[in-house]
């Protein structure tokens, strides 16, 4: 019996949404062992050690390790520093803002992905979107420039600063890896960027590796487990669900963030940082509309 035509676009709703908050829940989980004095090297290098380990064994287990294959070396490499880029960038600045705060500049990674398609793979880009992308940019200034300079916290710039910066880098890792779609499988991609990362995180890890206790541990596991789930979940949804359905989704993680920050940590988010993710959501959504009509033209 075949499902209802409903059927598949529910399916990818409450998948996507699932998604979303197994990666709000990791980016809290991150924020937590930052606090308790866990490097972020020593976090990131054991969490990609675990994903890599884990793809190793399934596919040789499953006898198709052939789907690790690189084709693009120079292509993986740029995706990969971008991809390293983007957590150590982002997680840096949850030690320096709340994690709605960090959340919301980190949406303005829509508007910087639709500027480097236009550079890097010549995408054309209409009036209506440039409109959508260059209110999203000023949502951008409402939400941080209240909270970087006007409450006399030193360290919220450099937090506002680190968290814009990892939004430019997920967007060049998004880019890149639509580029690289022809040519590499996603669990390739997946593979080789956590393998870089890892890299990277071993260079500093003599510097700062702490012997981790059980607890620590087994949370390090739970970051890692919740990583790959949620970006799985997510590769899912848009699998079985249309983008222009699921996309606007990934924007629910601005409701969970904030329970977060007002149960875990007492810190209800500012006004001006929820002024600025009403004026980004609402140009990401209308950025998305005005993409989905181009591409149905």
């Amino acid at each position: 019996m075949n499902d209802p035509p409903a059927a598949p676009a529910n399916r990818a709703v409450l998948v996507m949404l699932l998604g979303v908050l197994l990666l709000t829940i990791m980016d809290a989980l991150a924020k937590r062992l930052l606090e308790g004095d866990v490097s972020l090297a020593q976090i990131m290098f054991l969490r990609s050690v675990l994903i890599c380990a884990s793809l190793q064994l399934l596919l040789r287990a499953r006898g198709d390790i052939a789907r690790l294959r690189i084709v693009d070396r120079r292509g993986q490499l740029v995706r990969g520093l971008f991809g390293a880029a983007a957590p150590l960038l982002f997680f840096s600045a949850l030690t320096r803002l709340p994690l709605t705060a960090a959340t919301v500049v980190g949406y303005a990674a829509t508007f910087t992905t639709v500027l480097l398609s236009v550079w890097w793979l010549g995408e054309r880009v209409g009036r209506w979107r440039w409109i959508g992308i260059g209110a999203g940019y000023v949502g951008v200034l409402v939400a941080v420039l209240p909270g970087a300079f006007g409450s006399g916290d030193a360290g919220s710039a450099t937090g506002y600063l680190l968290a814009g910066l990892a939004s430019i880098a997920i967007s060049g890792y998004f880019v890149a890896g639509k580029r690289l779609s022809a040519t590499e499988s996603p669990l390739s991609l997946v593979n080789t960027y956590n393998a870089m990362l890892g890299l990277i995180c071993l260079v500093a890890l003599p510097f700062v590796w702490q012997v981790p206790d059980t607890t620590t541990l087994a949370l390090i596991g739970a970051f890692a487990l919740l990583a790959v789930a949620g970006q799985w979940l997510l590769t899912y949804a848009y699998s079985i669900g249309d983008a222009s359905l699921v996309a606007p989704l990934e924007y629910t993680s601005l409701l969970w963030v904030i329970l977060l920050d007002v149960i875990v940590w007492h810190a209800p988010p500012a006004g001006n940082t929820l002024a600025g993710a009403g004026i980004i959501v609402a140009s990401s959504l209308f950025v998305m509309y005005r993409e989905h009509r181009a591409a149905r033209r």
